[in-house]
């Protein structure tokens, strides 16, 4: 008897679909702030219809309480960063037999006032929509409908702008690298432009825009699409620059002249018109060099 081979996506492939899930979920999320009165229950569920995990998403904000396996979704960080509560939430809802209501905390009041629990739990619903998506790579949703129960006024919710600050937050502090420098040199100089953090395990994560977007998710979204694909017809592009640790590309579309930074850590897209053209070049190649080795303006 022939063995039938499977095949195992590469984990920059499954981390890719993981993003692209991640941030097409938080547009949806976005989507729901005009419904009012609404709640969406979103279910994974496995190929013979079993709930493997689900999450309560109304009026443009991600409730605290993800579940995963019928159970609530706490992980070792939030022990670290906030024990007590932590301990709390083990003792209140892992008992008993589990099921996708049983532990449904966006009813509920919010467990905690304080502002650090609150930003631990933050980060948990964050890493949470991670885990769910990484773990469930190619399950269907279930979304359900239905009249917005009577809410606690102090239920926890958090946009998707929330959300993926909480990310990048536990990614830690930006690193300095080459496109780091680069985007920080073009910002005043930029008609629009994104910094996108690379993760360690593949895949950008928009962090900044140029102006700030605001609480909208879009334009980092779009930004994140625009860096994928600029990074995949890397060919059509113009390399004007080269450091220790980033390539500095350049292209012109469509009436505007763009710079792609592409450093180890860090990923820098900016717009600009093309008469500014030749001074931004020498702009982004100087932010390229070590601070100390790099030509001074005149004054």
């Amino acid at each position: 008897m022939k063995r039938r081979r499977t095949r195992t996506a590469p984990s920059g492939e499954r981390a890719g679909r993981t993003l692209e899930s991640l941030l097409r979920l938080l547009r949806f999320v976005e989507g729901t702030h005009r419904q009012t009165g609404v709640v969406h229950d979103l279910v994974f569920v496995s190929s013979t219809r079993h709930p493997l995990a689900a999450l309560t998403v109304t009026e443009g904000r991600v409730c605290f309480g993800i579940r995963f396996g019928g159970r609530l979704y706490v992980d070792g960080a939030l022990g670290q960063q906030a024990p007590d509560l932590a301990s709390q939430l083990l003792a209140m809802h892992q008992d008993g037999p589990p099921g996708p209501r049983s532990v449904n905390l966006a009813y509920a009041p919010r467990p905690t006032n304080d502002p650090a629990e609150l930003e631990a739990l933050r980060r948990l619903t964050a890493r949470a929509l991670l885990y769910v998506l990484e773990h469930l790579d190619g399950t269907s949703v279930q979304i359900r409908q239905m009249p917005l129960p009577p809410l606690p006024p102090d239920f926890l919710a958090f946009t998707p702008a929330e959300l993926l600050a909480a990310l990048t937050a536990t990614l830690g502090p930006p690193p300095e690298d080459g496109a780091h420098r680069v985007h920080r040199a073009l910002a005043p100089h930029a008609e629009d432009g994104w910094l996108l953090r690379r993760l360690p395990t593949g895949g950008v994560l928009p962090v900044g825009s140029l102006p700030p977007s605001g609480p909208s998710v879009v334009p980092l979204i779009a930004a994140t699409k625009s860096a994928l694909a600029l990074a995949a017809t890397s060919e059509w592009l113009r390399e004007i620059g080269i450091s220790a640790d980033t390539r500095l590309f350049t292209l012109v579309h469509a009436d505007a002249f763009w710079t792609c930074a592409v450093g180890p850590k860090q990923l820098s897209l900016t717009r600009h018109s093309p008469v500014s053209m030749g001074r931004i070049i020498a702009l982004a190649q100087r932010a390229l060099m070590p601070e100390d080795d790099a030509p001074q303006e005149a004054q």
